[in-house]
């Protein structure tokens, strides 16, 4: 079986620091992977090297076989691999359903097609009660919902999630836990 994501020798420095140093991964399709690590490991690193956010110094990353090692973000989310962040950043003037709108743009160009794809990620995630709100008046927790729903939108064959409960109570995470099953 051949690898959906294949990282060989990976490295990133940051002038004379290494983040990230021969790393080595294989994900295979349907495959579910956790990444543990204390805080300055390359965890981060590593996701948005991955998304196209940074460049190796060196190393390779395939997806399905093609190499995007050096492949601006938009490319590598067009490709199918979208990641959260770890600090949220909607468009706070927008809707959240306009906010969904925008990724699910990518796959779908009709509006009307765009917004019922908005819709079902919306309801998926359990913000359906404040579909209308501006982005930037929701709380943290539904600010990681809406997050989550944007790259969901895009419809990716990877998702990369980077600390999607960082700064949630006990209680969110729970909660998310189960819009996220």
């Amino acid at each position: 079986m051949s690898s959906l994501l294949e990282i060989r020798g990976l490295e990133k420095r940051f002038g004379g620091v290494c983040a990230l140093q021969s790393f080595d991964l294989d994900i295979n399709q349907s495959e579910t992977v956790g990444l543990i690590g204390p805080n300055g490991a390359g965890k981060s690193t590593l996701l948005n090297l991955i998304a196209g956010a940074l460049k190796p110094s060196a190393g390779t990353i395939r997806f399905s076989g093609t190499d995007i090692s050096r492949w601006p973000a938009h490319k590598v989310c067009r490709l199918g691999i979208v990641k959260t962040s770890q600090i949220t950043r909607p468009f706070a003037h927008l809707s959240v359903r306009e906010n969904v709108m925008t990724a699910a743009f990518l796959r779908h160009s009709e509006p009307k097609k765009a917004r019922h794809y908005a819709d079902k990620w919306i309801t998926h995630i359990g913000l359906e009660a404040v579909a209308q709100r501006t982005a930037g008046s929701l709380s943290t927790s539904q600010r990681k919902r809406l997050e989550v729903a944007r790259a969901l939108a895009t419809e990716p064959q990877l998702l990369l999630l980077d600390e999607v409960f960082a700064g949630l109570t006990a209680f969110e995470v729970q909660e998310a836990l189960l819009w996220a099953s």
